[in-house]
Order: structure tokens, then C-alpha cells, then sequence
């Protein structure tokens, strides 16, 4: 018995056969095909040249992100931590407060 598959499954049964790792470039790939179609040679050539490209980035002693790490710096919050710790919380009772105005309690 003899079944055969069209060259857009075998492009899918390509693409789902591939580690984690390449999850990233199968995603992209299956997003940038012209007209929703991909061929097999298509996934062949992407595969083939993103393989080089790790190659190459550990040949140069880079990770396999190499140059296309992003790095990103958080300016807002100043590396301030978002929640105290319960000990370090501030006195919420406006009964102990002083007023700096009119030296009254409470408010």
C-alpha cells in the first residue's frame, strides 16, 4: 500500500518533527509563507541555513543566540522591589500621626 503525502504536509511533517529548540524558526516560517504555503524545499533551505548559522556562532564560542540576544534594561521602578516584606511595612494608623500644620492627631 502506497500513500502520498503533498508537498505542504510533508513541509508540516518536517516542521513538527523538530526539537524544541527550533520552535522559534518553525513558528516564523509557518507565519511568513507567501499565500499560507509552505513548500518542502522552502523548510529544507530555512533549516539547513539556520543549522550553519548555529554552527557557526559556536564556532566562535557564542551561544546558540549568539548576536541575537536582546537586552533589555528596565528604566521604570529602579531595580526597587514591588512588595515589602510584612515587617518592613509602614504604620497605617492615622491615629499615632501628628499633623505638622496645626499639631493635631489623627489627620
Amino acid at each position: 500500500m502506497r500513500v502520498d503525502f503533498n508537498d505542504e504536509i510533508q513541509a508540516l511533517w518536517i516542521l513538527g518533527s523538530l526539537p524544541d529548540s527550533w520552535e522559534t524558526l518553525s513558528v516564523s516560517l509557518s507565519a511568513s509563507a507567501p499565500d499560507g504555503t509552505i513548500s518542502k524545499e522552502m523548510v529544507s533551505n530555512t533549516i539547513l541555513n539556520e543549522e550553519l548559522r548555529r554552527g557557526r556562532s559556536k564556532d566562535n564560542g557564542q551561544s546558540n543566540s549568539g548576536h541575537d540576544t536582546l537586552l533589555y534594561e528596565n528604566k521604570r521602578g529602579g531595580g526597587k522591589k514591588k512588595f515589602k516584606s510584612p515587617a518592613r511595612k509602614q504604620k497605617n494608623s492615622k491615629k499615632e500621626d501628628k499633623c505638622h500644620y496645626c499639631d493635631k492627631l489623627g489627620h
